[in-house]
């Protein structure tokens, strides 16, 4: 072979790697919703519901059916927060993933040696709401922390020894979790759901969306790259109202969203712009007991903030060693679903292939 025919075979190869590397193939991108919700209907999902999920492709529901957290009586932690009317997949007519929400404090005040009771007792509390249907995956949510980490890492391995070979264990991860992993630590589980919502604090007098905004987002970021473990990402699609009284936060009301016709009502509300409404008398709304000059801040995730937030993930994904990627909504509702076209969603899905 010609010395210029090597030359313009290793220039071809130079030039394939710097092109493959510099264009990673398309994720496969793959729908999903939460349930969060306490009780399931009798009638099931409602028929808009089920017409969206058959639209977008959706291919699993990460359904918290428990929650579980320390009991000060027995000394031990328990499943409260059950998810009522809901026994098995056929519910939903969809695959589902078991989702189960375990307080911080669960860990604090859990022995090492009680860990693994408490995961046969969470295994077999799961394995009784589901009937006995399989399932494919197992995620946990916990909010934990420094304090905490240790105690929930070799809970989760426990749980890793004790579920079939064929079954994923995944974690959420908040985004105080990836930025300051290094102190936080990794969870020891096959893959993780980033969960890019909550960006600010409630009670912070200068939030104006906690929820999602774009610029607080790109700050957790910042170390998403280097993060050791694959990650699929959960988006926001929930809204709110923040009840204010003297300036703290004193409850929230969901769903509540500015087109709501009672929040309209200008005999009882006074809206101060976009997203601040002021009562003007005792009243009672959507089941809570409201004072004369509380203050309700609906908080909600318009569409050209999602784009603006698989815009910031894309790059930090496209390291990832996954040719898979779940996108879940968070959370699957009529009222929020109808807040956005399921053409918006799927252009969503694109974005972030």
């Amino acid at each position: 072979m010609s010395q210029i025919r090597k030359k313009e075979n290793i220039l071809l190869t130079y030039l394939f790697c710097v092109f493959s590397c510099s264009n990673p193939p398309p994720k496969t991108v793959l729908p999903a919703f939460y349930y969060w919700k306490t009780t399931f209907p009798a009638s099931g999902l409602t028929h808009f519901e089920k017409d969206i999920l058959n639209k977008i492709n959706n291919k699993n529901i990460y359904v918290k059916i428990f929650d579980v957290d320390w009991d000060e009586a027995t000394h031990f932690p328990k499943p409260v927060g059950e998810l009522m009317g809901f026994h098995s997949k056929d519910t939903l007519f969809q695959p589902i993933i078991p989702t189960i929400f375990i307080t911080n404090r669960t860990f604090l005040h859990t022995p090492k040696t009680d860990l693994d009771k408490l995961a046969t007792l969470i295994l077999q509390q799961v394995d009784f709401k589901l009937a006995k249907t399989p399932f494919q995956e197992i995620q946990f949510d916990c909010d934990w922390n420094e304090s905490s980490k240790n105690n929930y890492f070799e809970f989760l391995k426990i749980i890793k020894l004790k579920l079939l070979k064929n079954i994923q264990l995944s974690a959420t991860i908040r985004l105080h979790q990836i930025k300051f992993y290094e102190k936080t630590g990794v969870p020891p589980v096959d893959k993780g759901m980033l969960m890019c919502y909550n960006v600010s604090d409630l009670d912070a007098p200068e939030s104006v969306n906690s929820v999602s905004e774009p610029a607080a987002l790109k700050s957790y970021l910042k170390n998403a790259r280097k993060y050791p473990l694959n990650l699929d990402v959960a988006l926001p699609i929930f809204a709110w109202g923040v009840v204010l009284r003297n300036a703290q936060v004193v409850k929230l009301i969901h769903p509540l969203r500015t087109d709501d016709a009672d929040l309209n009502n200008n005999t009882v509300f006074l809206k101060k712009n976009n997203h601040y409404f002021e009562i003007l008398q005792n009243t009672y709304f959507k089941g809570h007991f409201l004072y004369k000059d509380d203050v309700i801040r609906v908080e909600a995730v318009p569409l050209e903030t999602l784009r603006e937030t698989t815009k910031l993930l894309k790059p930090l994904l496209e390291n990832k060693r996954q040719d898979t990627l779940t996108v879940a909504f968070f959370h699957l509702d009529s009222t929020n679903l109808k807040a956005y076209r399921y053409e918006d969603l799927q252009n969503i899905l694109f974005d972030l292939r």
